[in-house]
């Protein structure tokens, strides 16, 4: 293990040299690799041609050589790396040895990696194991191979009715054969630049309808590539949970035909602002061009875009946030739920990382299963209820920021800091938290108490100028020069 941290070391911090090189090497000791290469080898290595029998020790070097240590690009330059006559030992879910395979991201992320021949022994492939290669051009296998068969920058089972990976270098249209029937989940990994997909004729699995991939009533992928709108075609009924994983559509037309909308079915989906619905649908509405209702209850938010930023303030009208319904919005910075809402769901709101401040209404009533969980850059959070909200008894900001104040209306510091059932009193113990009353006043009492002074200009905390008061910590500046914090509720 120290050898092996001393040679990421030496790639990531080795000048490159000029000349390009090709090196063979024949390991006959699984976990020597290292030993066999000079640090300039390390460095230089364009072509690399390994046989003998090579285990988990040896490939991170490898793929180091190609470009990636697991954690950080390196200086590695190989792109052509030719493993035919290797026997490669990597790990099975058990910690047993597994021969003759390639292992879960053992050739992940490959930086410079643009060739690559498999061994014509491997019997196996693991999830991930190829995935992300951005410029992985060309895969290739022996014939004889009894398992797996390449194509391009393809690799199937033997048949091709199982897709195992495309590499993240596939780009235009994609053709997908006869004879597939299903593919890796982690197969279309970093197909960004895939602009629609083909089906061949004779498949009676997939089909294709704009680009996307369908696989009989279901979407079941977006191509990475496709920006702007996207329509669903008509006759789709669910939407497989990976299906928009990368993709770059701006907005999304859910057609008539649409029954079932999950909540992971947009992840990944990190522009997707607005939705459309059509007409007949019988079971979704759009509110607000960014979220999704059930026509069955429409105060309930059922999805927000993944890709809402900046400033957002959830419709009216509604009185419930549905379980994960915003989860992983990761780019909203300032959240503002509306009065009337009363409940918010397990997961409602987490992992919005961008997350900075939060207004929660008077109506609140009930904060669910780590509603909030993961939102760890929260500054400010304003809550109005003169009653502890109510829960299922889990932590509502789990794994939250550290250094965020929770500002409580007057008279009810004492019921929030002793509050087990959301965790607010979990909340105050945290590093750098801390619970503090609202000092509620408006803008006509101050200038009252000022004389002849006026105001001249108004912030939001975070330093945004406004017009006029909003909701929460005002930074108000004064014709005498003086400035002031004023809370408006």
């Amino acid at each position: 293990m120290k050898r092996f941290t001393l040679v990421i070391l030496t790639l990531l911090s080795c000048t490159a040299f000029a000349v390009a090189q090709t090196k063979t090497i024949n390991v006959e000791r699984p976990g020597t690799l290292c030993d066999l290469l000079t640090e300039e080898e390390l460095a230089t290595v364009r072509e690399l041609t390994v046989t003998g029998t090579v285990n988990y020790e040896d490939m991170p070097i490898i793929r180091a050589m190609c470009g990636y240590d697991g954690d950080n690009n390196t200086t590695g330059v190989c792109e052509k790396l030719d493993l035919s006559g290797a026997t490669v030992i990597t790990l099975d879910d058990y910690g047993s040895d597994l021969v003759n395979a390639i292992g879960i991201n053992e050739l992940a992320n490959c930086a410079t990696l643009k060739t690559l021949v498999l061994p014509d022994n491997l019997r196996y492939y693991q999830s991930r194991g190829l995935a992300y290669n951005s410029n992985l051009a060309e895969i290739t296998i022996s014939d004889d191979n009894q398992y797996f068969t390449a194509e391009g920058c393809a690799l199937y089972n033997k048949d091709k009715s199982v897709l195992c990976v495309l590499s993240a270098a596939a780009e235009g249209t994609f053709v997908i054969p006869s004879n597939l029937t299903d593919a890796y989940p982690s197969a279309f990994l970093g197909c960004d630049k895939v602009t629609a997909y083909e089906v061949e004729e004779g498949n009676t699995v997939f089909s294709s309808a704009d680009g996307a991939l369908v696989k009989g009533d279901e979407l079941y992928l977006v191509p990475g590539g496709v920006t702007g709108i996207l329509n669903i075609p008509e006759g789709v009924t669910s939407i497989s949970a990976n299906a928009f994983s990368g993709s770059q559509v701006e907005g999304v037309g859910i057609p008539s035909t649409l029954t079932a909308v999950g909540q992971s079915d947009f992840s990944g989906a990190e522009n997707l602002v607005r939705f459309t619905v059509a007409d007949a649908n019988p079971h979704y509405l759009v509110v607000g061009e960014s979220f999704l209702v059930n026509k069955d209850d429409p105060r309930i938010l059922l999805l927000g875009a993944p890709g809402l930023s900046g400033e957002v303030t959830l419709p009216e009208g509604i009185t419930g946030v549905n379980n994960y319904a915003c989860s992983q919005c990761s780019k909203i910075e300032r959240l503002i739920v509306p009065e009337g809402v009363t409940d918010i769901y397990d997961f409602a709101f987490g992992s919005c990382t961008g997350l900075t401040y939060l207004s929660l209404p008077s109506t609140l009533k009930t904060m669910t299963h780590q509603c909030f969980i993961n939102c760890r850059n929260l500054l400010d959070v304003y809550i109005y209820a003169t009653e502890v909200p109510q829960s299922n008894g889990s932590v509502s900001f789990y794994g939250g920021a550290k250094g965020c104040t929770l500002w409580v209306p007057e008279g009810t510091l004492e019921a929030y800091k002793a509050d087990r059932g959301c965790g607010f009193m979990w909340f105050a113990l945290q590093t750098g938290n801390s619970i503090k009353e609202m000092i509620s006043s408006g803008i006509g009492a101050v200038e009252a108490g000022r004389g002849s002074v006026e105001e001249t200009e108004r912030y939001t905390l975070d330093g945004r100028r406004i017009e006029k008061p909003v909701r929460g910590v005002n930074i108000v500046r004064f014709s005498d020069g003086s400035t002031r914090k004023e809370m408006v509720k």
